[in-house]
């Protein structure tokens, strides 16, 4: 029977990078298990080249990111010396952003969502050297639940707030078009009843679990999350909110079980703001944390330093509003201008150059605070971004820096 190999590549580079099961990898499986493939994930995070188990197969499926592409390669390369005529197929976010380099190293490249492109590949629809490009599923409550048994869930390590948490999803794609982001691919979204259909069966299987709704955003209609509040089980979670919403937002969070919300705040300037596409205002954003905060909801701020027309002013200017609003956790990075965003594919409408095209050096957060740094304009470079990032970690107060 023909055997498929999912491999998931490691971030050594990480503090811990098997802290979620490769939800992408995931439901390819569960789709192809449920059709009678014969398949099998091997998630390499959290171990050493040496201690690499990778099973025999006939197809190997590499999910690929651009800070671990290369080691991707060289497990690509491992693999095929092992077992020659093997067939190597990559999907996942830098090859959906970057299908013609990306197909010089593989046999088949899939573009967007890869339930439906493996199917192809697999049944023989595609010649060797093929693009795939799959269309973005439009029914998501057709989409099997995930089979997490396909993974080893005791051996993740993601805690919130001290307890064990597990990802899922009740969307896919994102409304908007930030610049630094390439996560737009049409909103869709799961009916609550099968959301929570899906947490039900979770429950089943792993009791005592929290989740984390893993959605670029998770609430966008007032009367989705109002439906999901009434049928929901008692739970907690956090998920991904954005500045704007309807102020009965926090309230039916914290009903449903949320004890923590991130924002993508990213900046304290309206300047940076608008240039970033962000479609928020520094007011909306210190709005959205106090009203989260009022409902006794746990905020956690990202924010992005150096973007493009970033100053000094600019940067202290953040700083005055994460000091007066406070959110619990911040985490600062630099821009990191990812294939597949309008930053990567027009940097000159930024006034950027991309300096540094190693993608071994395009993360955002490391260890011990480190991050990568591989644009400059006319103004920034990597030395002042970098001087930009410590000001702020080392003035921000009441806030957990993480």
């Amino acid at each position: 029977m023909t055997k498929i190999c999912l491999i998931h590549t490691p971030v050594s580079e990480l503090k811990d990078d098997r802290l979620d099961p490769p939800m992408g990898l995931l439901y390819i499986a569960t789709e192809l298990k449920n059709t009678g493939w014969d398949v099998e994930i091997c998630d390499l995070s959290g171990f050493k080249t040496d201690d690499y188990c990778i099973p025999p197969a006939d197809y190997y499926g590499y999910s690929t990111y651009t800070a671990n592409y290369n080691e991707t390669l060289r497990i690509k390369e491992m693999i095929r010396y092992r077992y020659p005529k093997t067939v190597t197929i990559a999907g996942g976010p830098h090859a959906s952003a970057l299908p013609n380099e990306v197909i010089k190293d593989f046999d088949y490249v899939v573009v967007g969502e890869g339930e439906s492109a493996m199917q192809e590949i697999l049944e023989d629809k595609h010649e060797v050297g093929s693009i795939v490009k799959s269309d973005p599923t439009i029914n998501l409550d057709k989409v099997p639940f995930v089979d997490y048994s396909l993974v080893d869930m005791g051996s993740y390590h993601r805690f919130i707030q001290g307890e064990r948490a597990l990802p899922i999803l009740s969307s896919r794609g994102c409304p908007y078009r930030c610049a630094f982001c390439s996560s737009y691919n049409g909103y869709r979204k799961r009916s609550p009843q099968h959301f929570v259909w899906e947490i039900h069966n979770i429950l089943d299987n792993y009791e005592d679990m929290r989740f984390r709704i893993k959605d670029d955003l998770f609430v966008k209609s007032i009367d989705w999350l109002q439906e999901f509040v009434d049928i929901v089980p008692q739970i907690k979670y956090d998920c991904l909110v954005r500045a704007g919403y309807n102020p009965r937002v926090p309230e039916l969070l914290k009903t449903s079980g949320c004890t923590l919300a991130s924002l993508g705040i990213e900046s304290g300037s309206n300047i940076v703001l608008k240039s970033m596409n962000k479609g928020a205002t520094a007011k909306m954003n210190h709005q959205a944390i106090n009203g989260l905060r009022d409902a006794g909801i746990q905020t956690l701020a990202w924010m992005i330093v150096g973007f493009p027309g970033e100053t000094w002013d600019t940067v202290k200017e953040t700083v005055d509003f994460l000091n007066k609003s406070a959110p619990d956790i911040v985490t600062v990075y630099p821009l990191i201008p990812y294939p597949g965003t309008d930053v990567w594919n027009n940097p000159e409408k930024y006034g950027m150059r991309i300096i540094d095209k190693d993608f071994s050096h395009y993360f955002y957060i490391k260890g011990n605070y480190e991050a990568g740094y591989v644009y400059e304009t006319d103004t920034l470079n990597p030395s002042i971004i970098q001087e930009m990032r410590q000001y702020m970690i080392d003035n921000i107060r009441n806030s957990d820096i993480r």
